[in-house]
């Protein structure tokens, strides 16, 4: 993690809590209702990169552009003022197996090639 060194010699007032990520916030009005809808889109921060460079998983099991999107919608009833919410949250990010591919980084047909076979199990378990 970028923020060990501050963490282990306790400089705090140093590190500021960043969300690599996305938010979206809408308001509407649809006949008696006001609807609140928001979108959190959240990137993973132990195998983030490139999508091209970084592929596949690491022993420890973290997924390649690992992102986890939550859609929030808020629903009041302006009369009765009862108040509806729901969530619905989506996970993505590269297969969980170690696989990389070699050659140039930008090849539009690259083949990929999966690691040992041992690691890939026990990353998926993780």
């Amino acid at each position: 993690h970028i923020l060990q060194p501050f963490l282990i010699n306790k400089l705090h007032e140093w590190m500021i809590p960043v969300m690599d990520g996305y938010i979206y916030c809408k308001k509407d009005q649809v006949h008696d209702y006001l609807y609140d809808y928001i979108l959190i889109s959240r990137r993973g921060c132990l195998r983030a990169g490139a999508r091209f460079l970084t592929r596949g998983a690491d022993p420890q099991g973290n997924v390649a552009n690992f992102v986890e999107t939550e859609q929030i919608v808020i629903a009041t009833n302006i009369i009765s003022n009862v108040v509806g919410v729901t969530s619905f949250v989506q996970t993505r990010g590269s297969i969980p197996i170690l696989w990389r591919q070699p050659g140039k980084a930008f090849n539009f047909k690259p083949v990929p090639l999966v690691d040992d076979y041992l690691f890939t199990r026990w990353a998926i378990t993780k």
